[in-house]
């Protein structure tokens, strides 16, 4: 019988979780629709394998899941730059051709593991991006990639406020408690709060700030190297 009731109550209590979640994301949807519809009617010919990954990242967005967007985002700049060489390697072939499968994994072999500075570089160097977003790529790995990607949050906090402090307050519950009820004053002690204790609140700031701007940045870089390629190789898409 206390099962039964606590199973009752279990499901009251995931019913209200899923009718809030429910008017959460439908309001999120109805706010943010707009923001994705710039990359919902673009069909690549050189990334058409990534139209999963580019689904999650605009899902993110329209939810405002901006950090999640970020590393997504970071995952599809390599994943772009890395398939680019490799395609290029393939200079053309396609899946019917009896030496592709060979190339191909000559070609992974040859990228795969390869950094992102050095797949910039030979991005660059085979003329499948060029000078001005090798530029472009190469500030978004420091601003964008390295401090997500690895985790190195504090790059995200503007050198002049490295050093300077935030005041805060702090207090003890128990005891705060203890003066209510007596009526008495609730003793307050002012702390200085350092900016690398409150990091996670700056990169939660930073992506819904930055979060967007950044993915249409690369979706636009794809799209540039999606179309030289098909001027590479004469290719016309339906």
């Amino acid at each position: 019988m206390i099962y039964l009731l606590n199973l009752e109550k279990i499901n009251i209590t995931m019913s209200k979780i899923v009718e809030d979640k429910i008017l959460f994301f439908s309001k999120k949807i109805i706010d943010n629709s707009e923001k994705i519809l710039p990359f919902q009617d673009h069909n690549f010919y050189l990334f058409s394998e990534l139209r999963i990954l580019l689904c999650e990242i605009t899902h993110c967005i329209m939810f405002d899941l901006n950090q999640a967007s970020f590393c997504l985002t970071n995952h599809l700049l390599e994943r772009v730059l890395k398939l680019s060489l490799i395609k290029y390697e393939l200079e053309g072939l396609n899946i019917s051709d009896p030496i592709f499968k060979e190339k191909q994994i000559s070609a992974y072999k040859k990228y795969d593991d390869m950094l992102l500075w050095k797949t910039l570089s030979s991005a660059y160097e085979n003329n499948i991006i060029i000078n001005e977003e090798y530029n472009m790529l190469l500030k978004f790995k420091d601003k964008y990639r390295n401090p997500f990607s690895h985790a190195n949050v504090s790059k995200l906090i503007p050198e002049q406020q490295i050093n300077s402090s935030r005041v805060g307050h702090i207090c003890n519950i128990e005891e705060s408690l203890k003066c209510l009820t007596d009526s008495k004053p609730i003793p307050i002690q002012e702390v200085l709060i350092d900016p690398l204790t409150l990091v996670q609140e700056y990169q939660h700031a930073f992506s819904n700030r930055e979060a967007l701007d950044y993915f249409n940045n690369v979706f636009e870089i794809m799209i540039n190297i999606d179309e030289r390629y098909k001027v590479k190789y004469n290719i016309v898409m339906p």
